[in-house]
């Protein structure tokens, strides 16, 4: 049973009961002993017994690009064991799997696909490229098999459609579910579905062909900002965060390949849901932005801003309703927690400001029966 935990920024909090239940915990570079910045996702392996991490420094990027710097800072996907993950104090040392990448490599959201032998991960990657005199993005997804302790790239899945992929969750070795977060992919239009708040984000089939094509077809559209995605463990039921609308959607996922796009069910949630995870219990965690003016301000530094706070909550999506595990509304803790995943009675959760996690255990039994915290979800 993984029990309620909570965290507040509050000076009202009881010191006690933040120590008991969530770590900061450094990450750090195992080959260079430097701080790993930018977790944006996680992925749990439970029977593999890892953490992977999808990372880099989006503050040193755009630093980079706005000097037009010869070199970029590039990102990676980092792993850990999930005993040393669950035993870490202060520090976690977390290995690089991808430095024989080729090209430009900026991680953002990944996925596992555990049936596959070797495991097969997916990554969303923001590559950047000189054309004309000038460095453009161009987003693909890049395959990965797992070889020891390394990476192997596999394939790309390189199609305009997936100019503004988000997030991904695997349904077979060549088949990912992808979250569009805008409609547009660039230019005017893309700037006023901000400006605006127009929902014209879509959720994506992307199939990976043979001799490496990509057929890309939209499944859903008319989304308040697609951001992350959470697969259950039966592959038949997909979660969806629209951050621009406050929710969590919830399709069937045989429904959305048949072209019946209507959701279940939708959850409001109290701010800007962002990536997903389904829990081995049945649950959904979400890492949710309590403030996305706040969120906007510290991501892009605007007036100085460099700090946002950090919600995680477990939704049941079969009755919708919504258990608070992680409150830290000034982000004193872990700055702008964008991912949370269970393993075992642990929650791990990561931020894509941040050079850290948070190991979060359940309360003492002693507190529970102090009703100082109360079962959330369960992992029988």
């Amino acid at each position: 049973m993984l029990a309620l935990f909570a965290l507040t920024a509050s000076s009202q909090a009881a010191p006690a009961r933040e120590a008991a239940y969530c770590q900061r915990v450094a990450l750090i570079d195992a080959e260079s002993g430097a701080p790993v910045r930018g977790a944006e996702d996680i992925a749990v392996d439970a029977d593999g017994g890892r953490l992977y991490l999808s990372a880099y420094d989006r503050w040193a990027l755009e630093d980079a690009l706005a000097a037009d710097a010869e070199r970029l800072p590039q990102g990676g996907i980092y792993a850990a064991p999930l005993s040393e993950v669950a035993a870490a104090e202060a520090r976690l040392s977390v290995r690089r799997l991808t430095s024989d990448v080729a090209g430009d490599f900026h991680p953002h959201g990944i996925a596992l696909y555990r049936e596959a032998d070797p495991l097969r991960l997916f990554a969303i990657n923001h590559a950047y490229s000189r054309r004309d005199g000038e460095r453009r993005r161009a987003t693909r997804i890049d395959v990965f098999d797992l070889a020891g302790d390394s990476l192997q790239a596999a394939s790309s899945l390189r199609d305009e459609a997936l100019c503004q992929a988000n997030d991904l969750v695997a349904l077979s070795p060549s088949d990912v579910l992808v979250s569009r977060d805008h409609g547009a992919c660039r230019g005017l239009r893309r700037w006023s579905e901000d400006a605006l708040g127009l929902s014209h984000a879509k959720v994506l089939l992307a199939r990976l062909e043979e001799g490496g094509a990509a057929r890309v077809r939209t499944l859903v559209d008319g989304l308040g900002f697609a951001n992350g995605l959470a697969l259950s463990p039966d592959k038949r039921r997909l979660a969806v965060a629209a951050t621009r609308e406050g929710r969590v959607h919830f399709f069937d996922v045989p429904a959305l390949k048949r072209g019946e796009a209507a959701p279940l069910s939708s959850v409001r949630l109290d701010g800007g849901p962002d990536n997903l995870s389904w829990t081995p219990g049945g649950k959904v965690l979400a890492a949710v932005h309590p403030s996305m003016l706040k969120a906007g301000m510290a991501r892009n530094r605007w007036l100085g801003a460099r700090r946002a706070g950090s919600r995680v909550v477990a939704i049941d999506p079969d009755d919708g309703t919504v258990a608070p595990l992680l409150e830290d509304p000034e982000g004193r803790k872990l700055n702008m927690a964008t991912v949370a995943a269970a393993f075992g009675e642990r929650i791990v959760v990561a931020a894509v400001l941040d050079d850290a996690v948070l190991v979060c255990n359940p309360p003492s039994r002693d507190a529970q029966a102090n009703d100082t915290g109360r079962d959330a979800f369960h992992s029988q």
